[in-house]
C-alpha cells in the first residue's frame, strides 16, 4: 500500500503538519539511489526525510539522526536550500506529493513503483530530476491533480471493470480487499459498504503485517501484525526497516535458490548424459574388436573394399566394418587400434567425469538446503555472492560463458564481441559458426591433452545455431575448425572472418 494513492495522500497530509514553516538545511546524496533532506523546524528541532529510490523500490523513512560521510557526498538542489516550507501538497488521485517552498519552487516526490523519482519544478516546468535514467521525467510537466475524477469519486458500480475505471487509484490489493467485503454483502448494501471501504482507506488504522514471509502495509490486517498506527510517518519509517530485513532478504533468497536449483538440474542432466554415453560404450562393438576381426580374416578381405561383414569369434552374428579402400588390411587395423586406444581413454574420462558430477550434485544439494534454512542475509552471503560474482564477470566479458561436460564454451554477444573473443582464444580451441548466416561465434576451450567429446561439440553447435539467423531452421548447418584456421583479414567488418579446413555438422538449434 505504500505506493498507493490513499497512503501517499495520508503521508503528505501528516508531513504538512510536521514541516509547516520548516527550513530546508541541506539536501544531499551519498549513495546512488538515496536522497537525504534535513529540515530545521520552528521549535529548533531537526527532521530528516530519507528517500530510497532504487528501481522497483521507493521507500521514505524518517530517522532521528543521520551521520553524513565526510567524503563521497553530493549536495543537491541548491535552489531550495535555506528556503522555508510553505505547504506539503498531495496530488489529487495521483501517487505523488509536492513540498512547496516560499520561493515558489517545489520538490515533487513521484512514488510510481518502478519509476520513483524526485523532481524540482516551478509548478509548470520540471527543472531538475534526481534519477536521471528516467529521461521522460525531465521533459514532462510535473504531476497535477486529476480533477476529472472528482465527479466520479465515491460512485459505485457492481461491475469491477467499471468500478476500476471510476477509481483508478485503487490498486490490485485494494480491489482484492473490496472483493472480500463484497462477497459477504447483500446487493442492496454494496454501495454503502463501498463508501465505508473508501473511508477506511482514507482514515482507518494502518497496519504493517507479515504473511507468507513478506511484509506489507494495509488497512485490513491479516497474518502477523508487526505495527499498527494512525500515523503514516511512523508506519512508513517502520516499513522501510522491515522491508530490507524481510522482503529484500526473501527476494534475494528466492533468486539465489533459483540459481542453485537450476545448477542442480544441469548437473543431473550431465549425469544422465554421461551415464547414457557409458552405457552406449558398453553395448557397442568396440574398435579393438573390429581391428582384431580384420587381422583374423585378413586373407578373406578383398582389396579396395569400403566395408566388410565379418563373423564374430563366437559365431553369434556378423559385424559390418567400414575400411579405407586405399589402405591395406594391416593399416586399417592399426588405424582402428589407435581409435580403440582413444576410445578407452574416453571411457576412463567419462567414468571420472561421472564421479565428479555426482560429487558436485551432493555439494549442490547441500548448498540448496543451506539456502532454504538461511534466516538472514549473513547466512545467505556465501551463496549469493558467488551468484553475483558470476553475473558481474559475464557482464564484463565480450561473450556469454556456458559450461558443458566441464568444458567452457564462449558465445559472442555481438559482432565486436566476436572479434574480441577470437583474439582471446587459444589457437587449438574449436571455433564454430552457423553456415552462411549472421550469428554469434562460438568457441570451445580445449583442455590440455584432452580431445573434445562429441556431445560437447554437438552442444556448442546447437548454441551456434540458436544464436544465429538459422535459429528457425529445422536442421541448420554449422561449420567448425580449430581457431588457428580462423583469420581476420585487414578491412573486414566486425564479426567477419576467413576460415580454412572447416568441417560441418547438422544439428537442431538449442537455447
Amino acid at each position: 500500500m505504500v505506493h498507493h494513492y490513499y497512503f501517499i495522500s495520508r503521508l503528505a497530509a501528516e508531513l504538512g503538519k510536521v514541516l509547516k514553516e520548516a527550513v530546508l538545511v541541506s539536501a544531499f546524496s551519498q549513495q546512488k539511489d538515496e536522497l537525504i533532506l534535513e529540515f530545521e523546524k520552528n521549535d529548533g528541532s531537526g527532521f530528516i526525510l530519507k528517500a530510497e529510490l532504487q528501481q522497483g523500490v521507493g521507500l521514505l523513512s524518517f530517522p532521528d539522526s543521520f551521520q553524513r560521510a565526510r567524503g563521497n557526498a553530493a549536495d543537491l538542489f541548491p535552489e531550495i536550500i535555506s528556503q522555508k516550507i510553505r505547504e506539503v501538497k498531495p496530488v489529487l488521485f495521483d501517487r505523488s506529493f509536492h513540498l512547496v517552498f516560499e520561493n515558489d519552487l517545489q520538490l515533487c516526490f513521484k512514488l510510481y513503483g518502478n519509476r520513483c523519482n524526485v523532481l524540482l519544478h516551478n509548478g509548470i516546468q520540471t527543472l531538475k530530476v534526481f534519477n536521471h535514467h528516467l529521461k521522460n521525467d525531465l521533459s514532462a510537466p510535473p504531476p497535477t491533480d486529476i480533477k476529472e475524477l472528482l465527479p466520479l469519486f465515491g460512485t459505485y458500480s457492481p461491475d469491477p471493470a467499471l468500478l476500476k475505471k471510476h477509481h483508478p487509484m485503487l490498486g490490485k490489493e485494494e480491489m482484492a480487499d473490496w472483493e472480500k467485503i463484497k462477497r459477504n454483502a447483500e446487493p442492496e448494501n454494496e454501495e454503502a459498504l463501498f463508501r465505508q471501504f473508501l473511508h477506511q482507506l482514507s482514515k482507518g488504522m494502518l497496519y504493517v503485517c507479515k504473511k507468507n514471509k513478506l511484509v506489507f502495509v494495509t488497512v485490513f490486517p491479516e497474518g502477523e501484525i508487526l505495527l499498527k498506527s494512525l500515523n503514516p510517518i511512523e508506519i512508513a519509517h517502520f516499513y522501510q526497516k522491515v522491508y530490507w530485513t524481510i522482503n529484500r532478504f526473501e527476494k534475494e533468497k528466492e533468486q539465489c535458490l533459483d540459481t542453485w536449483e537450476k545448477n542442480q538440474f544441469r548437473i543431473r542432466e550431465q549425469i544422465r548424459i554421461t551415464e547414457e554415453q557409458i552405457r552406449k560404450h558398453a553395448l557397442s562393438e568396440g574398435y579393438r574388436l573390429q581391428a582384431d576381426l580384420l587381422m583374423a580374416y585378413a586373407t578373406q578381405i578383398e582389396k579396395g573394399a569400403e566395408k566388410v561383414a565379418l563373423p564374430l569369434f563366437d559365431g553369434s552374428k556378423t559385424l559390418e566394418i567400414k575400411v579405407k579402400k586405399d589402405l591395406s588390411v594391416t593399416e586399417n587395423a592399426n588405424r582402428l587400434y589407435r581409435k580403440a586406444k582413444g576410445e578407452k581413454e574416453n571411457e576412463k574420462y567419462l567414468e571420472q567425469r561421472l564421479s565428479e558430477w555426482k560429487e558436485q550434485l551432493v555439494q549442490n544439494e547441500a548448498a540448496c538446503q543451506k539456502i532454504k534454512e538461511a534466516k538472514n542475509r549473513s547466512d545467505l552471503k556465501l551463496y549469493f555472492q558467488k551468484e553475483i560474482l558470476v553475473q558481474e564477470n559475464e557482464e564484463q566479458q565480450p561473450y556469454r560463458l556456458r559450461t558443458y561436460m566441464d568444458f567452457d564454451i564462449w558465445i559472442g554477444k555481438n559482432a565486436k564481441g566476436n572479434d574480441e573473443m577470437l583474439r582471446m582464444a587459444h589457437k587449438d580451441d574449436i571455433w564454430l559458426h552457423a553456415r552462411n548466416v549472421a550469428g554469434s561465434h562460438v568457441i570451445i576451450r580445449r583442455k590440455k591433452n584432452q580431445p573434445i567429446p562429441k556431445p560437447v561439440l554437438e552442444k556448442a553447435a546447437e548454441w551456434a545455431a540458436y544464436y544465429s539467423k538459422a535459429k528457425s531452421e529445422s536442421l541448420p548447418v554449422v561449420i567448425f575448425t580449430e581457431k588457428k584456421y580462423v583469420r581476420k583479414l585487414k578491412g573486414m567488418p566486425a564479426g567477419m572472418v576467413k576460415t580454412e579446413k572447416e568441417k560441418t555438422i547438422m544439428i537442431g538449434p538449442g537455447g
